[in-house]
């Protein structure tokens, strides 16, 4: 009866990621040959750990191969999810130059918030956007982030934390390295507020 929630989840998940069939493929065998190759324990039989990550990695193909079903049921009926639109702008950011370049001259200055709560694709869309190889591609474009690491609360719909760890880094400056800046005092609530939250 849950096969039909993981087939769902997977597929959500491998849009928001930008990882397609044939690269989930490859990592799940990479993955099984490095499993094969694990020691074993002091009784020469296999970890515990190590079956259960085996078992896991073969269920994610065999589900993979529904995942390509649905896609292309999708396709079919030409139906999108929010994860699916991700996938396509990121494309469109990263595959088709223009598109980029009339966002940049229409938004020469640019503030992400909740930037925690982004997925792959969606810090893939920003760069693609935002950001480039030289400053004509957009290097050094204005670009700011907000956003707090330890309140990411959107994992379940593909958002990943380290993208506003890498914002840095995916975002430079045309004369070097972005500048992060760490806001360590909380203005938003009273003292009250948080002795109970950290009571709590």
């Amino acid at each position: 009866p849950s096969i039909t929630e993981r087939v769902l989840r997977l597929d959500g998940d491998m849009a928001a990621h930008l990882v397609d069939a044939d690269l989930l493929d490859r990592h799940a065998r990479l993955f099984g040959s490095a499993l094969a190759a694990a020691p074993l324990n002091n009784r020469g039989a296999t970890y515990a750990s190590i079956k259960t990550a085996r078992a896991t990695a073969e269920e994610r193909l065999e589900l993979a191969s529904l995942v390509e079903a649905y896609q292309a049921l999708k396709r079919r009926h030409s139906v999108v999810e929010f994860a699916d639109q991700m996938a396509f702008a990121a494309r469109l950011a990263t595959e088709v130059p223009s598109v980029s370049a009339a966002l940049r001259a229409q938004f020469s200055v640019v503030l992400l918030d909740e930037y925690q709560d982004t997925s792959s694709a969606q810090a893939r869309l920003l760069s693609g956007l935002f950001s480039g190889p030289s400053v004509a591609e957009g290097l050094g474009h204005a670009v700011t982030a907000v956003g707090d690491p330890f309140q990411a609360i959107y994992g379940w719909r593909g958002a990943a934390a380290s993208n506003i760890l890498e914002f840095a880094e995916a975002f430079p400056r045309a004369d070097g390295p972005a500048r992060s800046f760490a806001l360590t005092v909380n203005r938003r609530s009273g003292q009250r507020i948080l002795d109970v939250a950290n009571e709590i």
